[in-house]
């Protein structure tokens, strides 16, 4: 054993799900993007918690929001990863740019991935900076599981399904 950079060990903490984290601006357009950290806080009350960039489009949103969607991807999602993992919802439209399908969902605003694997609906009651980062904790007021579809997972420099 010895000691490296914890930024080199992060990087080699595979493998871990491929989930799209989803919010809403002020006309109810989404927004979303690709996210490494989440995690599941609590099954009874159910809580599940998100890290982002606090500079992201999508980190503000969910502070004005109050909400958000953790869609957990599958294949038929591999293609939508690099768009919402590399451009900014600041300069570009990625539900227009994707074409990625959406359906509404039962108790927010924000519409959640009709292809994902689990759809999670998220009431935010807790959020908090470390780092560079914010940490969202959200109330899941629903979950939705695609029983057909497999859990993505990211390996590095490749995809999985699991």
């Amino acid at each position: 054993m010895h000691e490296v950079d914890p930024k080199v060990a992060f990087h080699l903490l595979k493998p871990e799900r491929v989930v799209f984290v989803i919010s809403i601006n002020e006309k109810f357009q989404p927004n979303g993007l690709v996210a490494a950290r989440c995690v599941v806080l609590s099954g009874n009350p159910p809580h599940m918690a998100v890290s982002l960039g606090t500079e992201y489009n999508t980190s503000k949103l969910i502070k004005k929001s109050k909400e958000f969607v953790i869609s957990v991807a599958n294949k038929s999602l591999k293609k939508y990863i690099l768009l919402f993992g590399k451009k900014s919802g600041k300069t570009i439209d990625k539900f227009f740019e994707s074409k990625v399908r959406t359906t509404p969902s039962k108790f927010l605003k924000t519409p959640m991935l009709k292809d994902a694997t689990f759809n999670f609906e998220c009431k935010l009651v807790r959020q908090f900076e470390i780092g560079t980062s914010t940490v969202f904790v959200g109330k899941v007021l629903a979950a939705y599981h695609n029983k057909k579809r497999k859990i993505l997972f990211n390996l590095g420099k490749k995809f999985k399904e699991i």
